[in-house]
């Protein structure tokens, strides 16, 4: 399971000096795509980090899809405020999730950005979050920095990213396998690495200090 690298700021950057790469999250967001991510949750799919969070403090969920667990979070830190940035959703989805946080009178943005280039000043948030957009990510260290960049001293940053490497598989013809091995020669393609969870909470980049947390498992 993902560890919990906590970040603490050092000397970074006001800004990035700005990325051109095209983000694109490749399995889509069809309805099927949709209905599974909508059933991820902060309870389940956070608990890791739930434990280090404050209430009221100010969050950003990046990569946050149509906002399920962007939602979650807001509950566990009201009355602080939550953004939820994703580049590639449609605003409709926003739409949706913006109607469920007014329905709970919850303080939460949505808006559309890239991880590469966030819209928001250096130093202004106590927690920054993301589920399943690491392995998606062709420079994640880049991203990483930038997380880095928006986070406020002191404060703590939670990654949960795929790690494939442990995959094992046990059938009775082929077919899985093969699939299997396109998959990784499609991510491989993409400029990818779909076991980037098994080294992201461990890598050094400029201007980052990691302290390592127990991992937490569920």
């Amino acid at each position: 399971m993902e560890g919990l690298p906590v970040i603490q700021r050092q000397s970074a950057p006001d800004r990035l000096n700005g990325d051109d790469r095209q983000l694109t999250y490749t399995p889509g967001y069809r309805a099927p795509v949709l209905t599974f991510m909508k059933q991820r949750t902060a309870e389940i799919h956070a608990a890791f980090f739930a434990p280090h969070l404050k209430k009221g403090c100010r969050l950003l969920d990046a990569g946050c899809g149509p906002g399920s667990i962007t939602l979650g979070l807001a509950r566990q830190v009201a009355p602080g405020q939550v953004i939820g940035i994703d580049i590639d959703i449609e605003e409709s989805q926003f739409a949706i999730a913006r109607e469920q946080a007014q329905q709970e009178s919850l303080p939460v943005e949505f808006q559309k950005a890239s991880i590469y280039a966030l819209p928001f000043a250096s130093a202004s948030f106590d927690a920054v979050f993301s589920h399943a957009v690491f392995q998606h990510l062709a420079d994640p260290v880049l991203a990483l920095i930038e997380l880095n960049r928006v986070l406020k001293p002191g404060g703590i940053i939670g990654i949960r990213a795929a790690d494939s490497g442990g995959i094992l598989l046990d059938a009775d013809s082929d077919g899985p396998t093969e699939g299997l091995a396109a998959y990784f020669a499609n991510r491989a393609n993409d400029g990818v690495d779909p076991n980037v969870g098994s080294w992201v909470g461990c890598c050094e980049p400029p201007d980052l200090r990691f302290s390592k947390l127990p991992h937490r498992t569920r």
